[in-house]
């Protein structure tokens, strides 16, 4: 089965509990590296259905950990409640949270850069008992698929960064903060778990800031409303931050293209972080 209609349509037919039930397809909602995602209507409710690619290797995220993360993230508000998770099957259906996407505008806009810090802010308040975000773990993972003198370059330069900030505490980060994963209705909701765990909370700072390239000024206001008081030290940590996501970037584009030598918008992404790169 080859088809991701069909895959979602026979995971629903496997969820316990809706069997008999008219749950239907509405529409695809996304298409990513690892997984597809639709908007499922079930007795008039709505749900979100994720079903993972088959032959994920190299991308498949942890599942396990991923399941820890939403059940307490559900509990604490920043999280729709899951119905059901297989982690196994790589299925997942949790309540459909209506409001707005997020777009690159929001981000630009600095009322609602002072709403996304203070979520972040609050978020990393929490350590709860889920694994670790091991960054350079990653690094080495991407750098023995590519094995490139470029790709080695990269690897060591992001490792010696993290190894000399690897003393910074750890909290409960979102990982992939892009507008994507933001709804917004009468609060901002984080969605898209996968990469979520205990990290360095400035790694999610730096991800906002250096994935979307903010202007200097966009970039004060952000960490002015996350930051009681920013020291020379903790600015020093946040630039590292940005330098280490720009490798990473870098490594998960390559490998992407590896795999799929085609995919115009990694291959333009790659060669725009890699100009940031050797600016």
């Amino acid at each position: 089965m080859s088809d991701p209609r069909e895959h979602a349509v026979q995971a629903l037919k496997n969820i316990p509990d809706w069997q008999g039930w008219d749950a239907r397809i509405i529409r695809e909602l996304n298409s990513g590296v690892s997984s597809h995602s639709w908007l499922i209507r079930n007795n008039k409710e709505l749900f979100v259905l994720r079903v993972d690619r088959p032959g994920l290797e190299g991308f498949k995220p942890d599942r396990v950990n991923e399941m820890n993360v939403r059940n307490f993230v559900a509990t604490v508000g920043h999280a729709e409640h899951m119905v059901y998770f297989d982690a196994g099957a790589g299925v997942l259906l949790t309540e459909y949270v209506e409001g707005k996407e997020w777009t690159l505008a929001d981000l630009q806009n600095r009322e609602q850069l002072s709403i996304l810090a203070t979520r972040l802010k609050n978020l990393h308040t929490h350590q709860p008992e889920v694994k670790q975000i091991n960054l350079l773990t990653d690094i080495e993972h991407y750098e023995s698929r590519l094995q490139t003198p470029e790709s080695f370059t990269w690897s060591k330069e992001a490792a010696l960064l993290l190894i000399e900030m690897q003393d910074r505490p750890l909290s409960l980060c979102h990982g992939d903060v892009l507008p994507q994963n933001l709804i917004q209705n009468e609060k901002l909701w984080f969605i898209d778990w996968e990469y979520a765990g205990l990290g360095d909370p400035m790694f999610d700072l730096a991800t906002v800031v250096q994935h979307h390239q903010l202007s200097n000024e966009l970039t004060n206001h952000f960490l002015v409303q996350y930051f009681d008081h920013i020291s020379t030290v903790t600015l020093k940590d946040f630039l590292n931050y940005r330098k280490v996501y720009d490798y990473l970037l870098a490594l998960w584009y390559s490998v992407v293209i590896k795999n799929s030598p085609d995919d115009r918008e990694a291959i333009e992404m790659l060669e725009s972080v890699k100009a940031r790169i050797d600016s």
